[in-house]
């Protein structure tokens, strides 16, 4: 049996909702990626 392919569905997201926060602050800084959570500063 062949199963039928179903296109996915995209869910469009804005900034804000990508944005990794500590108890809703934004970061002090522009960090690298793979920059361990505990040295990230947040403001």
């Amino acid at each position: 049996m062949k199963k039928e392919w179903k296109t996915p569905e995209v869910e469009l997201l804005t900034v804000q909702m990508t944005m990794l926060g500590h108890n809703g602050d934004d970061l002090d800084n522009d960090f690298e990626d793979g920059t361990p959570r505990g040295d990230l500063t947040f403001s």
